[in-house]
C-alpha cells in the first residue's frame, strides 16, 4: 500500500479570510455559503415512493389471481 503524503497548508492560509468574506464584511452583509443555499432537492421522492407503491400493489394483486386461476 502507498505511502499517503499530507499537504502541508501554511499559517496565513488558515488564517487569512476569503475574498467573499471580506467584501461581505466590508459591505456590512451576512455570507451565505453556497452549502446551505444550493441543498438537494428531494420532492420527486413522495411521488417516486408512490409510484412504487401503486406498481407492487398491482402486481400482488395479479399474483393473488393467477394463483387462483392456475
Amino acid at each position: 500500500m502507498a505511502k499517503k503524503n499530507k499537504r502541508q497548508v501554511s499559517k496565513e492560509t488558515l488564517l487569512s479570510p476569503s475574498p467573499a468574506v471580506e467584501s461581505a464584511a466590508i459591505s456590512g452583509r451576512s455570507v451565505r455559503t453556497a452549502e446551505r443555499d444550493a441543498g438537494p432537492d428531494y420532492s420527486y421522492v413522495a411521488s417516486d415512493l408512490r409510484r412504487i407503491g401503486v406498481i407492487a400493489g398491482s402486481l400482488l394483486v395479479v399474483l393473488v389471481v393467477l394463483s387462483f386461476i392456475l
